[in-house]
């Protein structure tokens, strides 16, 4: 048992460390007061601390009561091998384990979850464990509700990533636990399809935002949106199967909501007479543009959805459509840069799929309550989308005899790593690791969201944080009028009007012919990199070392063309974090050349596109240079 004295000793220490890293929390605990609970404090067999905790009646204690650091090491040599680049702990306990993982992890980064605010203060009250707190590789998180690992660490897009959980604190905090293991590969999932996506479409974004520039100088962005219907209530129809079911409650219930609907649903609406508000897009494949391309034009003189797009569609879909058109700020750093030069477009939400985007775009707007229609997040009937979208229509015109329409979906559905789940109405049903990704992005929304959401897909999973209704009972509580035509009226109108923001092009243009000079400098620096590299695997010797430090120095100094570069640089940059230490000069002389071939490549292909870009701006906005 420790004695007063030293308890306030090992507390002072501490806190004084703790203060360090955080002040906000060493105030809390000075000023917490609670009741003392059923702690017990003890020694090991080996003479280190041991606390014993009571909750929920369960009793267990924090580490072992016969040697905590050979139960450190075992627990390390268990869960970690070594090479981690982030490590999410559930469970401080007195420390022991972290420590281990300090120095066995040198390079990780620890985000440390500890679920109860008393227990942390008791925990520092009976083991000096200062030196955590002075690490600059340990974030703490008490108590916390939700959190944002992309936020919290600098290794959050590494591919090297673990969740452990101390099995006292399993024990303790069982419901804490699981979610916690939850959210962690939620999250890990959510940056494997990331880098997956980004390796496939990294250079197509790259070159649609480019091939795009101009309508960033001619179109006005989401922002216009902004509040537009705060208060009014509206439906997020996306295209899952089961929306063909509820379509006559939307066409019942629209003139009294603002209708936003997916680009692979618009279509199939417009031909059942249903007129969506708004359309909104994001993906950048070619397909996609076939989902509006081959839309029907109606017979009657209303006006097409406004199409809200991402600049990175595929260009296609902004030079064909024929109704009115609003884009958003880019995600990625070329449309950032580009947009410097013209209006702020205004965000919307990326979580990963159009309906995440159309649901934000509710929320922009200020719609209240929003309703989801559609939203199956399952394969209901191993089908993929609504009957009579493009998505079914291409699968028909492909299919033959030995490559039929179900070898089609099941080939699909089999990419996603499919699981059975039961769906609202009990029954089981297919999902696959994408559709989970979207379903745990409307939860995380959930945690923080003041707008009333309704879930009335049919038969799809129920959303945690979202009650399910049915779609019959919208009309019940649409409770004013909507006088969503004048609103309506106004937008297009702001929008026809806008004017062409001719002196942010000149000043583009100039930026233009800057960079380009710049990325043609980088790319031969790159190059001569390449060169020094290799001679240094060959011979050795300090004069070559300090050329390539001067070549390093030199090709980082371009800072606006490594932002440009950055999309496509995103898989050699991944596959370098995700790699071990080096194990040798020439192994790390080895991924340096690799690094600078690609950014020669890299370099090379910016290059091209900015001389495009420059000659789609003149030749769209007959402009001259001055």
């Amino acid at each position: 048992m420790l004695k007063g004295m030293e308890t306030q000793n090992i507390y002072r220490s501490n806190i004084e460390a703790l203060r360090n890293l955080d002040a906000s929390l060493s105030r809390r605990l000075e000023r917490m007061e609670y009741e003392p609970k059923p702690y017990r404090c003890s020694l090991s067999t080996t003479g280190l601390p041991v606390l014993e905790v009571t909750r929920n009646n369960r009793s267990t204690a924090l580490c072992s009561k016969v040697d905590p650091q050979r139960e450190a090491q075992r627990v390390n040599q268990t869960h970690l091998h070594g090479s981690e680049q982030l490590v999410v702990l559930f469970g401080l306990g007195l420390g022991y384990h972290l420590q281990e993982m300090l120095v066995k992890n040198s390079e990780a980064y620890f985000v440390v979850v500890e679920p109860n605010l008393e227990l942390f203060s008791e925990i520092l009250k009976t083991r000096d464990i200062s030196d955590i707190f002075h690490s600059k590789r340990v974030t703490l998180l008490i108590e916390p509700k939700t959190y944002d690992l992309d936020e919290l660490s600098p290794h959050s897009d590494a591919a090297n990533m673990t969740h452990v959980v101390l099995r006292p604190y399993r024990v303790l905090f069982e419901t804490e636990a699981v979610q916690a293991e939850k959210d962690f590969y939620a999250y890990a999932n959510s940056k494997k399809i990331n880098r997956a996506t980004l390796k496939r479409f990294d250079r197509l974004w790259t070159k649609n935002t480019f091939k795009n520039c101009h309508y960033f100088f001619t179109h006005g962005g989401v922002s216009l949106l902004r509040d537009k219907f705060r208060g009014m209530p509206a439906i997020v129809v996306a295209a899952g199967p089961s929306v063909e079911k509820d379509l006559t409650c939307l066409k019942q219930y629209g003139d009294g909501c603002v209708v936003v609907a997916v680009d692979t649903v618009v279509n199939t609406l417009l031909n059942r007479d249903i007129r969506p508000d708004f359309a909104v897009t994001v993906d950048p494949q070619l397909i996609n543009c076939y989902h509006l391309a081959s839309m029907s034009v109606p017979s009657s003189a209303e006006p097409l959805p406004i199409l809200v797009a991402d600049p990175a569609v595929y260009p296609t879909v902004l030079r064909t459509y024929r109704g009115d058109v609003l884009i958003t700020s880019s995600v990625f750093s070329p449309g950032r840069i580009i947009e410097q030069f013209a209006d702020a477009k205004g965000s919307i939400a990326a979580g990963g799929s159009v309906a995440t985007a159309a649901f934000d775009l509710a929320r922009i707007m200020g719609a209240d309550p929003v309703f989801l229609m559609g939203l199956d997040l399952s394969f209901s009937g191993l089908k993929t989308h609504i009957s009579g979208s493009y998505v079914e229509r291409f699968i028909q015109s492909h299919a033959h005899r030995l490559n039929t329409i179900p070898t089609f979906s099941a080939t699909y559905i089999k990419g996603g790593n499919p699981t059975y789940f039961k769906n609202k109405s009990g029954s089981i049903v297919l999902s696959d690791s994408r559709m989970q990704l979207y379903k745990t992005w409307f939860e995380r929304q959930m945690k923080q969201e003041s707008t009333t959401v309704l879930n009335a897909s049919r038969n799809g999973l129920s959303i945690e944080g979202i009650p399910d209704v049915a779609a019959e009972e919208i009309g019940n509580r649409i409770a004013v009028p909507a006088n969503k035509h004048e609103i309506m009226g106004a937008i297009r109108k702001e929008i026809v009007n806008r004017q062409v923001h001719s002196d942010g092009v000149h000043i583009f243009i100039q930026y233009l012919a800057q960079r380009r000079d710049d990325l043609r400098s980088m790319e031969s620096l790159a190059k001569k990199a390449v060169s020094v590299s290799k001679a240094l695997k060959k011979k050795p010797s300090p004069e070559t070392e300090s050329k390539l430090a001067s070549l390093e120095q030199r090709i980082v100094s371009f800072s606006d063309c490594s932002r440009l570069i950055d999309m496509v640089m995103q898989e050699p940059i991944n596959e370098a974090l995700s790699q071990e230490a080096a194990k040798n000069i020439n192994h790390a002389l080895s991924r340096s050349i690799a690094l600078y071939e690609a950014i020669e490549e890299a370099a090379c292909f910016v290059h091209d596109l900015l001389t495009m870009a420059e000659e789609r701006l003149k030749g769209k906005l007959k402009l001259q240079v001055r």
